[in-house]
């Protein structure tokens, strides 16, 4: 005849089923609260800050080519903000420097003037004018628009790139990094 388990033995078991059951029930709240927070980071990416890799080095040493940039989507705020919008399929990367009903100017040596003010750009590499005669005023809903590597660059200053519709901005760069992969 078998033998019934001592109430010690039964009790060691209901502790071990007792512990198996919240270990489980932990488990399965860390994972839902893991795949809650994926889905909000994936919401808030897709429709607020969307990341975006950079492609080329025109805005060089800002964002290098490789480089992930976190976008706020919107308009920039102001002068110098870098932003990124759409031009021919692609997201592009350059930097504000004039917007609607300001009059820009670009000198010989490379120096921006933005409605008679040189402005400071300690980011950017000097170079020429580019081929727009100037001075040339913002037209209404366009930004003229500047890369920091201006020697490689094609932007404003060249009447084949011309001004950059606001309709075309996605946002400013709020975030840059450079990831391992």
């Amino acid at each position: 005849m078998s033998e019934w388990p001592s109430i010690e033995a039964i009790e060691r078991e209901r502790r071990r089923l007792s512990r198996r059951r919240r270990r489980v029930r932990t488990l399965t709240a860390l994972a839902g609260t893991i795949a809650a927070l994926a889905l909000a980071l994936t919401l808030v990416s897709a429709l607020a800050v969307p990341l975006f890799r950079v492609s080329g080095d025109d805005m060089s040493p800002a964002l290098k080519d490789g480089d992930v940039a976190a976008v706020l989507k919107g308009m920039p705020d102001g002068t110098g903000d870098i932003c990124a919008f759409y031009a021919e399929g692609a997201v592009s990367f350059v930097r504000v420097i004039a917007r609607a009903g300001s009059w820009v100017n670009v000198d010989g040596d490379g120096y921006v003037f933005v409605d008679g003010q040189v402005i400071d750009e300690p980011y950017a590499s000097l170079s020429a004018a580019g081929d727009v005669a100037y001075p040339c005023q913002v037209p209404e809903n366009m930004l003229f628009v500047l890369c920091d590597n201006r020697d490689a660059a094609r932007d404003s200053r060249y009447a084949d790139f011309g001004f950059v519709s606001e309709d075309a901005v996605i946002g400013r760069v709020i975030a840059c990094f450079h990831p391992p992969f």
